[in-house]
């Protein structure tokens, strides 16, 4: 649309940068050139035009770089690698939600068979303790063929909190110390000690449990200390039991 031969497009620019006085004043001077249109300047704008409106050419050159058909141009082209870099930035965005989602996905299912290999051990470690409580005399030495069973049981909790230990690395003081009942078994103690450091070994696994779903780190610290000081109390009686 076009009032006085100038478009409103050209018109509103030219007020836009130069301000209304001098925009308008520069539109109307512009006008009786016959330049109507932004295609219009492609062309040379005449320096009397320019002083009239008191305008340097420095200033309208700038006005053209922004306004102008370079700038539309120019526009595109920057519109076009926006585009370009918005869509590369949507494909790294989709990437790294899947990846996101991938490793929850995976540290859920870990998280899921920890707890399940402790819950297992605890309530393996749990059977044993009830049959040395149950079937063995208290101050008496387990026989032969109970050692064997209990060792059996002992290399297959091992085993187990062996198997996602590198998932946990809090796990290793609590399978040394099963390590060491194991040894001491081979010493035939009493069904009374054994039965005490199986139920050590059996609250640092429930200590354990706690500190895996425990969110604040002084909780876990506490834990971790609990875990560390049964850990030294086994290592201590099965040297005591041993001599």
């Amino acid at each position: 649309m076009k009032r006085d031969g100038v478009s409103d497009y050209l018109r509103s620019s030219l007020k836009s940068y130069f301000g209304d006085e001098t925009g308008e004043k520069l539109a109307d001077l512009l006008s009786k050139t016959g330049i109507t249109c932004f295609d219009d300047l492609i062309g040379d704008v005449p320096q009397e035009i320019l002083e009239l409106a008191e305008v340097d050419r420095t200033s309208f050159t700038g006005f053209l770089d922004e306004y102008g058909p370079q700038a539309i141009i120019r526009l595109k082209k920057e519109l076009a690698s926006l585009s370009s870099r918005i869509r590369d930035l949507e494909s790294q965005l989709r990437w790294a939600r899947d990846r996101i989602m991938s490793d929850l996905g995976t540290r859920t299912s870990k998280r899921a068979s920890l707890r399940r290999e402790i819950g297992a051990s605890v309530g393996m470690l749990d059977a044993l303790a009830r049959s040395v409580r149950l079937c063995c005399e208290p101050h008496s030495p387990i026989g032969e063929d109970r050692v064997k069973a209990y060792i059996d049981v002992l290399d297959r909790v091992m085993e187990r909190l062996r198997g996602v230990s590198a998932e946990l690395s809090e796990l290793e003081p609590i399978i040394r110390g099963l390590d060491r009942i194991r040894s001491l078994l081979t010493h035939h103690p009493t069904a009374d000690d054994l039965y005490h450091l199986i139920s050590y070994s059996i609250s640092s696994l429930s200590d354990l449990e706690r500190l895996v779903a425990e969110s604040i780190p002084e909780g876990k610290i506490l834990l971790w200390e609990n875990i560390l000081l049964k850990s030294e109390l086994i290592a201590a009686l099965c040297r005591k039991r041993d001599h």
